[in-house]
């Protein structure tokens, strides 16, 4: 995928998958937004951006929005700046996302809770405020970043995957338009970086 003056917006973006995915979108000159909850980790993940893009000479323009997923408001708002600041988005990495292992009847309903407003409600929330702008423009590509447990095909009725936020759908319809905006299936950590940016 060419990502050259592209905005590649990244949730869970200030470490690990997000920060690597991030570092990755700069070596293709791209210009990238990362979002997360910590300020000082979205700081200095974004000074370590520009400072790749300086020394590559890439010329990637490097936002950061800090949100918490799980608040739509805020999710739409901080989007809506990053939109302001590096333009629309042409690809969607939604990788934020946490988990808390245990044994099932260990694990008190709080826990399940919580774990549905960030992996799925978080999603849904991100991919709900730009959705609507790629249909428009049609243009746009949106990535689901998942657990293991988020292509496990043996049991569809009975786990839920995060593209589901999508309604299950992989390529979803804006029927009154008859346009198409790309998502790609949920795919694991381990799959991320390969499979995203190929």
């Amino acid at each position: 995928m060419d990502l050259t003056d592209k905005h590649v917006l990244i949730t869970g973006g200030s470490a690990g998958i997000g920060m690597a995915l991030a570092q990755e979108v700069v070596k293709r000159k791209g210009n990238v937004t990362i979002v997360a909850r910590t300020v000082a980790r979205l700081i200095d993940a974004k000074t370590q951006l520009e400072e790749q893009a300086q020394k590559l000479g890439t010329g990637s323009r490097i936002a950061c929005q800090a949100v918490d997923v799980t608040d739509a408001a805020a999710v739409r708002e901080a989007l809506a700046l990053a939109v302001r600041e590096l333009g629309p988005v042409d690809l969607l990495i939604c990788n934020a996302g946490s988990a808390k292992l245990g044994y099932f009847h260990e694990l008190d309903l709080a826990t399940f809770s919580q774990q549905m407003q960030v992996n799925y409600f978080g999603v849904l929330h991100v991919v709900h405020a730009l959705y609507g702008d790629m249909v428009r423009r049609n243009q746009g590509h949106i990535v689901l970043v998942g657990s293991a447990l988020s292509s496990f095909e043996t049991t569809p009725h009975h786990v839920v995957r995060r593209q589901h936020v999508l309604g299950g759908n992989r390529r979803p319809r804006a029927k009154e338009r008859g346009q198409l905006a790309s998502a790609s299936k949920a795919v694991t950590p381990d799959q991320a970086i390969c499979v995203i940016l190929m």
